[in-house]
């Protein structure tokens, strides 16, 4: 996902930038993309992967909901 926060990239992209193997990155991929967090595009042979960012943003609202409510300052004793 860090990858892919500035730009849309194809696999072979991915697997150079990440030097971990193609297979590898498939797989991480399609868990991505089952959670609806990124979105695939076709061009001819290639793959193109993008951040779904409506998708991450929902994420990051319902994970907000398990971090405690931030307690008021409090005032400087006198």
């Amino acid at each position: 996902m860090e990858e892919l926060k500035d730009e849309a990239l194809a696999v072979g992209m991915l697997v150079e930038r990440l030097q971990i193997s193609q297979p590898t990155v498939s797989k991480h991929l399609k868990v991505l993309r089952e959670a609806s967090l990124v979105s695939m595009t076709a061009q001819g042979q290639r793959r193109i992967y993008a951040l779904d960012l409506a998708a991450i943003e929902t994420l990051g609202q319902w994970c907000a909901d398990f971090l405690p409510e931030p307690q008021p300052a409090e005032e400087p004793a006198a």
